[in-house]
């Protein structure tokens, strides 16, 4: 389910992106899909639940289920937030995008706190994570 998410992503070469800010008192995530054609604009906005975000961006986009598909975006994305969390509090702000890059995609980290600044690119969620927990220091 998540590759036809991906494949999408590609065919229209459109970006994701995610970003959880912890210095937001409420509407902590921002969850956009970016259309690179101009002309198509952008869908999103923010909210405390990105998931409905991307079910409304996608359900009439994209068949897929989107509690499916995104499910180990969210567990992954969990699992850099408490790891981010532990080292410099909750007041991080993470950004994630998933793009088209060289006809391959591209997944995308910025991570900001008080006492970083970090990003990087993987070429998998899996090397993601790695990435971005990797990279503290």
């Amino acid at each position: 389910m998540f590759q036809r998410l991906l494949k999408f992503l590609v065919e229209t070469d459109s970006i994701l992106l995610i970003k959880y800010d912890g210095e937001r008192e409420k509407n902590k995530y921002t969850v956009k899909l970016i259309y690179n054609d101009l002309r198509l604009g952008s869908l999103g906005k923010d909210s405390d639940e990105p998931q409905e975000v991307i079910k409304d961006i996608f359900d009439n986009q994209v068949e897929i289920s989107v509690n499916d598909a995104l499910s180990i975006y969210w567990k992954i994305a969990d699992i850099i937030k408490q790891s981010l969390d532990l080292k410099y509090g909750s007041k991080s702000i993470i950004t994630i995008t998933i793009k088209k890059e060289n006809n391959c995609l591209s997944y995308n980290f910025h991570v900001q706190s008080k006492n970083i600044t970090k990003h990087g690119s993987a070429v998998n969620l899996d090397d993601l994570v790695l990435g971005i927990i990797n990279n503290q220091s």
